[in-house]
């Protein structure tokens, strides 16, 4: 029996809002403004120099057996890491699981209407509103409502484009979520590539890829679109008015330069705009993945997109979502909603079979070949049952192992660094991983990865027993009708360590309580730190009672979820334990 106890409730700052959980969601909100600050910082940037010391490329790679199992009882020898051919030393290693083992023991899909069971998985479906065309666009929208009956009772699914709106957050209601689907439409980016209207002189198509190439100074580009002027014979121009310092042209050549330069400003502002794209592009996903972050369950991200080009100066951006999306544990799967398409598509302008088109092509796939595999997911693409593609990689992988190595003297040179990883023993097995990187930033400190690590175990549905804890929950009125739903936290101390203090012995708990709804939204959350001081006297008896801590939180009629964490400081040993409650009126 836990006999010493402590109450506390939550104590409330500016606005109403528990001071302690203004202290709590710094953290994370610092790291998701971090990401969201280096989109006009990179647009900055060129080529910085980073130190090995402070660099770390971390690699995701999931392990298949020949049934298509994900296995998870590897260690980093059987592992082989390859950067551009050179094979590097793997300097961390951990395994993620992403979800539990017994998944086909869950439940069936729920009737309509019916989402009594507390969620337990979060997938956002991401339309690709600025790169799928309106003829392509209704593949998405129509494949996600067929696929809608398949959501299980505990499934929570938001509806989100790649420009940046959320169109419906995470819920349980499959009536909004078809409602929602029905009326996205695409913005149709085509109209700004057909530079025609602006000069029926110019016929050539320019995707944003070819006017990034063209404003960058690529000679073929600006040709394809302003073919080199026929050059009439040479003729004896009048005489130059005295002082000018002037030459005049001849008129076919100054027609080519006016022409030439029209193509350069139609281009410029071409890349303007797809820049502007990718920005809202990873800003949309910076801020779903923060979002995603802390809710307890599996989670993961559906694009559906053909993918876009990301010019040089903006594919750090990519790296950072990878990296982001591992620590928040968000798994990013992609399908090619166009399915089996054609080349020279008059429909979409990507498609040509110029050597633009090509390069755009490849451009695109590659984008969502390494934002998904870097994050343990799959891209799917070619397929016309699109529908069924969303049925194959909704499948999360139940282990994903990540390699962390580092690189000497990487630059942000707008290269791929080619990545390969391979197995010691094949023994049946296949590896999928990572296929390449580009740059990296800096590690944060030791005391941002521990609160990582905190917030990780928080917000996970896997149960931690390192320290002993216990959750129980009950719910009483008060006399002005208002509802306290009062969380008792159980503390074992038996196995917690205490270093001597002086003529004291001491330890240092954070205790985390954190109440989520029905649709996995944190409501509310309590963070409170614990020091401990024993004397050597008292300390045998604190182990064999431990500690009984009461929290207070207002909250109206509802189904919630809560949770406990308590992390020991010194060694970071943390214990976990939840619980569900139905507060009734």
């Amino acid at each position: 029996m836990f006999a010493t106890a402590i109450h506390s409730t939550p104590r409330r700052g500016p606005g109403g809002i528990d001071k302690i959980s203004v202290m709590a969601y710094r953290s994370w909100q610092l790291g998701l403004m971090a990401g969201l600050s280096m989109v006009p910082l990179f647009a900055q940037q060129r080529t910085p120099t980073f130190q090995s010391s402070t660099t770390l490329v971390e690699v995701t790679a999931v392990v298949r057996n020949g049934q298509g199992k994900a296995i998870g009882d590897l260690t980093v020898e059987d592992f082989r890491l390859f950067d551009a051919g050179k094979r590097q030393t793997i300097s961390s290693f951990r395994i993620e699981k992403l979800r539990r083992a017994n998944e086909s023991s869950r439940p069936a899909p729920a009737a309509a209407g019916t989402w009594a069971a507390l969620p337990d998985r979060f997938i956002a479906f991401v339309l690709d509103d600025q790169n799928l065309v309106p003829e392509h666009f209704p593949n998405a929208t129509l494949a996600a409502i067929h696929y809608l009956p398949e959501l299980r009772p505990g499934d929570r699914a938001a509806v989100v484009t790649t420009s940046g709106h959320t169109i419906l957050p995470f819920t349980g209601d499959r009536d909004k979520l078809r409602e929602a689907f029905s009326h996205m439409v695409s913005l149709n980016r085509r109209a700004t590539f057909d530079v025609s209207g602006l000069n029926s002189e110019i016929s050539c198509k320019i995707t944003y890829l070819k006017a990034d190439w063209i404003v960058n100074g690529d000679p073929s580009s600006l040709q394809n679109c302003v073919a080199p002027a026929w050059k009439p014979p040479q003729v004896q121009l009048g005489p130059q008015r005295p002082g000018t310092g002037l030459t005049l042209a001849p008129p076919g050549e100054a027609h080519q330069i006016f022409l030439e330069n029209q193509v350069r400003a139609f281009a410029e502002s071409i890349v303007q705009a797809g820049d502007r794209d990718v920005q809202s592009y990873f800003l949309g996903l910076a801020r779903l993945i923060g979002a995603m972050s802390h809710m307890p369950g599996e989670r993961s991200i559906v694009l559906l997109s053909p993918g876009m080009y990301i010019p040089p100066r903006l594919r750090n951006l990519q790296d950072w979502t990878i990296r982001n999306a591992l620590r928040a544990g968000v798994v990013l799967s992609g399908i090619d909603p166009r399915g089996v398409y054609i080349r020279n598509d008059p429909d979409d302008p990507s498609t040509m079979s110029d050597a633009w088109g090509l390069a755009e092509t490849q451009e695109r796939f590659g984008f969502m070949e390494n934002v998904t595999s870097g994050t343990g997911g799959t891209f799917l693409r070619g397929d016309n049952d699109i529908q069924g593609a969303i049925r194959r990689i909704d499948s999360t992988p139940e282990f994903v192992y990540v390699l962390g190595f580092s690189p000497t003297q990487l630059k942000l040179d707008g290269k791929l660094h080619p990545l390969k990883v391979t197995l010691n023993r094949q023994r049946g097995l296949s590896v999928k991983a990572r296929s390449g990187y580009y740059a990296v930033e800096k590690e944060p400190d030791e005391t941002a990865r521990r609160q990582q690590r905190m917030q990780d175990a928080f917000f996970s549905e896997h149960q931690v027993h390192d320290v002993a804890v216990e959750l129980r929950v009950r719910s009483s009125h008060k006399p002005n009708t208002s509802i306290v739903l009062t969380a008792i936290a159980e503390i074992g101390l038996s196995n917690v360590p205490f270093r001597k203090d002086g003529p004291v012995n001491r330890s240092d708990l954070t205790m985390v309580v954190g109440i989520f709804d029905q649709n996995g939204n944190l409501v509310k959350d309590f963070w409170k730190d614990i020091t401990l001081h024993p004397s050597d006297e008292s300390l045998a008896a604190l182990r064999r009672s431990g500690l009984e801590l009461t929290t207070d939180f207002d909250v109206p009629p509802g189904r919630y979820f809560v949770r406990l964490l308590v992390r020991e400081n010194e060694g970071q040993a943390m214990g976990t334990h939840s619980t569900s409650v139905e507060i009734r009126p």
